[in-house]
């Protein structure tokens, strides 16, 4: 039952003021036609008699937003309120940045409509060079950071998270295997890792503290 609440249904949005995201423009008055999460119609005549009416009137209507790095902490007493102020804020996708077991059974149910939640791609435990968190993982030679990589990648991680002190042949054993596996890598810059030697080869760099 308490999946069914979750399942797709199909609304028709009335004289909502659109704003695509193609430019800055608003498209006043439409209607907005969605079938089972996917957006059918967009006009100004739209019928449909089965359709859940929504009263769009002085109201706006965007893509969803994407917050890029956030923690949803598993045993966190927080972490139901953050999913609900993410949702409640327009958030409907995140990239969590530290990989626990949970995490995977929660984006799984997710994508299957069985929790109201945002879409979540999730990284993998973080790899350091030696653990310093629970959401953490060490690995200090190239054959541990490899090994790391492949079973990450066999559980269904979305991507491989590096961190501040793994050494340098390590890295690059982990971005070689990653890429082998079509995994993007992100994460911090390692230390010991330059910048320039970084770029085109790590998918995305946060923080920049390295």
């Amino acid at each position: 039952e308490l999946a069914e609440q979750h399942q797709p249904k199909t609304y028709h949005l009335k004289d909502v003021n659109l704003l695509t995201m193609l430019d800055s423009t608003i498209v006043e008055g439409q209607d907005v036609l969605i079938e089972n999460g996917l957006i059918k119609k967009i006009g100004t005549a739209i019928d449909h008699e089965q359709a859940i009416i929504i009263d769009g009137k002085n109201k706006y209507l965007m893509p969803g937003l994407t917050d890029m790095h956030v923690h949803l902490f598993d045993q966190h007493q927080m972490k139901n309120t953050w999913i609900l102020l993410l949702l409640l804020n327009g958030v409907t996708t995140v990239r969590d940045m530290a990989g626990e077991p949970n995490k995977l059974m929660l984006r799984d149910k997710i994508n299957n409509n069985e929790l109201l939640a945002p879409n979540i791609y999730q990284a993998g435990p973080i790899i350091n060079g030696f653990t310093y968190l629970p959401v953490s993982v060490a690995a200090s030679t190239p054959e541990n950071g490899r090994e790391l990589v492949r079973s990450q990648n066999k559980v269904g991680y979305d991507f491989i998270k590096v961190y501040d002190d793994l050494n340098i042949e390590t890295y690059w054993a982990i971005l070689d295997e990653a890429q082998q596996l079509h995994l993007q890598v992100i994460g911090h810059l390692p230390k010991k890792i330059k910048l320039k030697e970084a770029l085109n080869k790590q998918t995305s760099i946060e923080h920049l503290r390295g």
